[in-house]
């Protein structure tokens, strides 16, 4: 659930350990599987749904609870648990939604500069990292995320390709108490009283070392593949390179098409549901571009493949990264 990169030895131990994973008779696992209605345990499943589960409890609550669902073997307690958990994670859910909205309004930054750096004494110590990814995704620049707290504060910071966070914070280190982490994340102790001077200084570092073309968002597309090639079998022979992740990447193909159909899904229109050349296709968070393409219009598109299971189904679909009308 970390952003250790899937290759060498690291990628075998998730092929693998996937493979176990869903063989496991593990009472805590077959809870939480239950209560997140997974049915199959994929890297998306350990990162999006069980990991961050687990880590709740840690975030705003006792650690514990995760603890004991994963080493019990009474079935029972271990649902007990896992709901426990769910409710937690949701509640954390909403706490990073509200935090991160309070973190925008806070956000001031001026065209010039080159990271964003937010604090208060309301924001919790346990998602400050949480919020620091969101502002990054939405502004696409290295964002620190500080819990203001009297005498000692706590910071975590995320950061955006090419510019080591953790390298930046440490340029810093007379002014910390202690900081760690890796290039694309970091966190860091710091006396309140001194988090101006800090300010002052990274802003320095960032303005010197992030270069305007390290703040256009890049998408990496691995070869064209036209929609009338694509066969279950083909999507199979492209599976073999799973698991995918941090340093193994999922495949990014390109393609044209016409629209047969597209409607918004999702909680406020956030998604596109979309049919291209007779092919499902989802386009998530791509919500806005529903007043911009019509039925009949011809799409330029980036896209990977995936599986669509729904109901017992078994075709494939598209699931489009970008679009170019």
């Amino acid at each position: 659930t970390d952003m250790m990169p899937l290759q060498g030895i690291n990628r075998s131990i998730v092929k693998y350990g996937l493979e176990s994973l869903n063989k496991s008779k593990r009472p805590g696992l077959k809870a939480i599987l239950e209560t997140a209605a997974i049915e199959k345990i994929g890297v998306y499943e350990i990162g999006f749904m069980i990991g961050p589960r687990l880590n709740a409890s840690g975030r705003i609550d006792s650690a514990l609870t995760a603890l004991r669902l994963l080493c019990t073997h009474d079935l029972e307690k271990a649902k007990t648990w896992a709901v426990a958990l769910n409710d937690v994670n949701q509640e954390r859910q909403l706490m990073t939604a509200q935090m991160t909205e309070a973190a925008k309004t806070l956000t001031r930054h001026k065209d010039e500069d080159r990271i964003i750096i937010v604090q208060d004494e309301s924001f919790h110590q346990g998602i400050i990292g949480l919020i620091a990814g969101k502002l990054t995704d939405k502004y696409y620049l290295p964002s620190i995320v500080i819990s203001r707290r009297d005498g000692i504060s706590k910071a975590s910071a995320r950061s955006i390709s090419g510019f080591n966070i953790i390298e930046a914070i440490r340029k810093s280190d007379n002014l910390l108490i202690n900081a760690g982490g890796h290039p694309m994340a970091a966190g860091f102790t710091i006396e309140t009283q001194k988090i101006e001077m800090f300010m002052e200084s990274i802003s320095a570092y960032a303005k010197e070392n992030i270069k305007g073309e390290m703040l256009e968002r890049k998408l990496r597309i691995d070869a064209p593949l036209p929609l009338g090639v694509l066969t279950l079998e083909l999507y199979k022979q492209i599976s073999r390179l799973e698991p995918y992740g941090n340093g193994n990447p999922e495949p990014v193909f390109s393609a044209s098409g016409t629209v047969d159909f597209i409607r918004t899904v999702g909680a406020e229109g956030k998604h596109l549901k979309l049919t291209i050349d007779g092919m499902s296709a989802i386009a998530f968070n791509q919500g806005s571009l529903f007043l911009k393409i019509r039925v009949g219009d011809k799409i330029s598109f980036a896209y990977s493949l995936a599986l669509d299971t729904y109901n017992g189904g078994n075709k494939l679909q598209l699931k489009i990264k970008d679009i170019l009308r």
